[in-house]
């Protein structure tokens, strides 16, 4: 598992649509979802700083 996981722009894109939930879901839930991930990311920047 050497390989980026995103080769190209469009690869990233595919990804990202297979990890969407197959069935529908309330619009807010995206908003939310990327909020989440905002967070989970300045926790792990602020983690790579204390190291």
């Amino acid at each position: 598992m050497g390989k980026n996981l995103y080769e190209t722009p469009r690869d990233k894109d595919k990804w990202n649509r297979n990890v969407e939930p197959l069935h529908p879901v309330k619009s807010n839930n995206k908003t939310s979802r990327s909020k989440r991930l905002e967070q989970l990311k300045d926790r792990f920047a602020k983690q790579q700083k204390n190291k």
